[in-house]
């Protein structure tokens, strides 16, 4: 399996995103250029469009936004769970299913 290299879009892909797109080009073109599949652009652009459609200073915000909400989350195990958990664990049991 081919290793995958994740990267987000930065503020000057969305600029470029928005030029690229008034001037008509595809999203497959887009992608081509930024280096990113067709599939990022597509989820970028239907993610970030607003009522008047996408704009890349509200596209980074909204992104922003989203990546700050995802930092402050953190699961926690606590009280009898936590202890079930660490004795199946012990016993070698799998952590799936």
């Amino acid at each position: 399996m081919p290793e995958r290299s994740y990267r987000r879009l930065r503020e000057e892909e969305r600029h470029t995103i928005y030029r690229m797109g008034k001037a008509q080009y595809s999203q497959s073109r887009i992608a081509e250029a930024l280096g990113y599949s067709q599939s990022t652009i597509s989820r970028e652009l239907s993610r970030n469009r607003g009522r008047r459609g996408y704009r890349p200073k509200q596209a980074q915000e909204k992104a922003q936004k989203r990546l700050e909400g995802k930092r402050h989350r953190r699961r926690v195990i606590e009280g009898e769970v936590a202890l079930e958990v660490r004795a199946r664990l012990e016993r070698k049991h799998s952590p799936g299913k």
